[in-house]
């Protein structure tokens, strides 16, 4: 390993040590710095695809959602490594269309009732008509599914013709 390294500050090029190598011990304060750049390198390799999935309104996410994501957050900490690219699998866009959808229409629903939806209440209604009424759930999907597909053939076509 190089003893230092380049480094550019307002145009003009430092040299700074690499005062790290591999199986160094770390003190407490670098081992919270390096804590704290996963958990901002996590944030940012998430946030767009968690940005689409609350859409166009910034919907508040279901509880659902939030530990689907959760869960993936999990996975990729786990393997994650400094230094290397890492892809990930993005959320399953029918089922956040149909998450977006039915969240949408339960809002709509209460709302007509006069009532002021809280994030939590959509999304313990959600998952009650996932179990209480898995029909109604696979009527969204089938929308949701129909919306992806309408979505992914536009972009097709837009490809096609930039091409």
């Amino acid at each position: 390993m190089s003893t230092s390294r380049e480094i550019t500050i307002q145009g003009a090029v430092y040299r700074v040590p690499n005062r790290y190598a591999e199986g160094a011990v770390l003190t407490a304060g670098e081992a919270n710095a390096l804590n704290q750049t996963l958990a901002e390198n996590i944030r940012n390799n998430f946030a767009a695809s968690i940005k689409k999935l609350r859409g166009e309104g910034d919907a508040e996410l279901t509880e659902g959602q939030i530990a689907s994501i959760q869960s993936e957050i999990d996975a990729y900490a786990s393997t994650y490594e400094f230094g290397i690219r890492q892809a990930r699998e993005p959320l399953d866009p029918v089922e956040a269309q149909l998450e977006k959808d039915l969240g949408a229409a339960i809002r709509g629903k209460l709302r007509d009732k006069g009532q002021k939806p809280t994030a939590e209440q959509v999304a313990d209604l959600i998952q009650r008509y996932r179990v209480e009424r898995p029909e109604v759930v696979d009527e969204f999907r089938k929308e949701a599914k129909r919306k992806v597909d309408a979505s992914r053939r536009a972009a097709a076509k837009l490809n096609a013709m930039l091409d």
